[in-house]
């Protein structure tokens, strides 16, 4: 919940909003649904991951579409016994619409300004190319990973010096091994692949316009400055045209470069139509309710139900055209307003959530509808797809999971006729200790077999901070553990041994074994749950593939399946 909600799903609203053309041809009908060319097409390339679709035989196409009719046919059920009129479905379908309108308008005021095309396009651009670059980077204290004592104004007077010198013919592989502080540079010598996303839009700019052998620099990094050297430019075409990669090249741009601005535009923004719209928080009803809330919370097996209409009818604030009242904010949490309130519990906090997460989702969407972006062709159809896609799971909780009975005999027969599945094999309780260096680890060894308590060993000297932070425990360990060096040798040493030291990858490691645990049958009591979880799931596949026979019985359909064999 701590992400606004302009930040969110920014990348699937750009895709599907703004996506590729559909098509309006219809491959199957069943009642008054149609299946479109486009949205056949679609879930060949999700299930099968090409666009060859004469790669895909006709059986398998037509399995797919079987599919997509079953979906329709769930959704002239739901239609037919009203769930797209309850008002749960009504208030799904109106945050939905409200999130896309709120995000769509976010992007033409907030990314479109900040990132406009031409910018987009220049990157592709620059992704058609691999600069492999030299760089010698110039920490400064304060900076990551830098232990010197020089400041920032010190650092860029030095690279500012050294690009003149380098201007005047100095050797640049000299350079990178007397200035750099790159603590690899001796392996590398400076070579690196230029990242792009890294250094900074100007930084990008001077590096891809540059010519080969050229000094740029010094340019800012997250770490230090730079100086680079172009030393050699490889073309590299992408796969995917420009239509393609432009929202996921303006998703990066946004990622690399504007997380910052946008959210300051966004504020600015949101002030502004706050003020438009007369927005007014109530400030007593928030106190109102925050004591009703604290004293809900109190009572054993509080819900939501248990607000009165009063209760969920207090106003928390208003604005022209429209309110929030305490019910809308408890609904918002769907059901988890009681694990959600401690988070909320103060006033300042309550009213921070009201004004980032509600009101201003509020007002974006209504100015939206107000320019007339709800009318959309492309924001109708992603709306039509939630329709269909929120119709199903209503249908499929009220015709098949809350059918759903499973009583102890259910449990056991499933628990005897599955037995082999709940064997435990046999197991060894194992601490660990990781070190880089070899002379620490055998001092480590011998302390432990002196009796030293391992636990404290492990806190103090582990170099895995999730090791150090578990005193070292793995728990208990099989011989299909992942790491199997580690199994082997917990094994072979057998219970209540000090084993090690043993070089394992970059470490030297050190274990402890604790008791072993003989092979044996889990308890059903034991694994209840895991029990109960596949009943259900097997209840709800016999209840499910019974109602889809019945609705494939009811619904007739029709399939053009001329357009499927034309498809390649």
């Amino acid at each position: 919940m701590r992400r606004l909600w302009q930040a969110g799903l920014l990348i699937a609203v750009w895709l599907s909003l703004f996506g590729c053309s559909r098509s309006n041809q219809t491959v199957a009908r069943v009642g008054s649904e149609r299946i479109s060319l486009d949205e056949f097409q679609t879930a060949l390339i999700e299930q099968f991951k090409t666009r060859d679709f004469s790669q895909i035989n006709l059986d398998k196409k037509l399995e797919v579409l079987n599919n997509l009719l079953d979906q329709r046919r769930r959704i002239l059920k739901a239609r037919e016994t009203g769930l797209d009129k309850t008002p749960e479905f009504l208030r799904r379908l109106k945050e939905r619409e409200d999130l896309l309108l709120a995000q769509t308008l976010y992007l033409k005021e907030v990314i479109d300004p900040l990132i406009p095309e031409a910018l987009i396009r220049r990157y592709y651009n620059y992704q058609q190319r691999e600069l492999r670059v030299r760089a010698i980077k110039l920490g400064y204290k304060g900076a990551p990973q830098y232990k010197g004592n020089r400041s920032e104004q010190e650092t860029i007077a030095l690279a500012r010096e050294l690009v003149d010198k380098l201007g005047e013919g100095g050797d640049f592989k000299a350079f990178v091994q007397q200035y750099s502080d790159d603590p690899a540079k001796n392996k590398t010598e400076g070579f690196l692949t230029y990242p792009l996303g890294r250094f900074g839009l100007k930084a990008d700019s001077l590096v891809y316009s540059a010519e080969l052998h050229r000094v740029v620099g010094p340019v800012k990094g997250p770490d230090g400055y730079y100086i680079f050297r172009i030393e050699e430019r490889h073309y590299r075409p992408q796969p995917a045209g420009y239509e393609k990669r432009r929202e996921q090249i303006r998703q990066n741009l946004y990622n690399w470069y504007f997380v910052q601005q946008a959210n300051q535009l966004f504020e600015q923004k949101s002030l502004a139509l706050q003020k438009q719209y007369g927005v007014e928080f109530l400030d007593e009803n928030l106190k109102k309710f925050l004591e009703v809330a604290r004293q809900w919370r109190q009572k054993p097996g509080a819900t939501d139900a248990d607000f009165t209409p009063d209760q969920r009818d207090l106003v928390l604030a208003r604005f022209k055209g429209g309110q929030i009242t305490a019910g809308d904010l408890i609904d918002k949490f769907r059901g988890g307003f009681l694990s959600n309130f401690p988070r909320y519990g103060s006033l300042e906090k309550l009213h921070e959530f009201l004004e980032k997460r509600v009101v201003n989702l509020e007002i974006w969407a209504r100015e939206a509808r107000l320019r007339g972006l709800d009318r959309d062709p492309k924001l109708r159809r992603e709306m039509a797809n939630y329709e269909r896609t929120q119709l199903s799971a209503l249908l499929d909780q009220k015709i098949v999971q809350d059918k759903v009975q499973i009583t102890e005999t259910d449990l056991e027969n499933y628990y005897n006729s599955h037995i082999e599945q709940f064997r435990q094999p046999e197991r060894i309780r194992v601490w660990e200790i990781q070190v880089k260096d070899a002379k620490l680890a055998q001092q480590i060894a011998r302390r432990a077999r002196q009796g030293e308590d391992f636990r404290k060993l492990a806190e103090l000297y582990n170099f895995n901070q999730s090791l150090k932070n578990r005193k070292g425990d793995l728990g208990y360990v099989s011989r299909r553990y992942t790491d199997k060096l580690l199994a082997k040798k917990a094994f072979e040493a057998g219970p209540n041994q000090v084993v090690g030291p043993y070089k394992s990858s970059v470490y030297y490691t050190i274990l402890k074994t604790g008791d072993v645990q003989p092979e044996r049958i889990r308890s059903l009591r034991e694994v209840r749950g895991i029990v109960r979880n596949a009943v259900r799931r097997e209840k709800e596949k016999a209840l499910r593939d019974g109602f889809l026979q019945q609705l494939r019985k009811k619904y007739l359909f029709q399939i053009n399946e001329a357009l499927v064999r034309r498809m390649s």
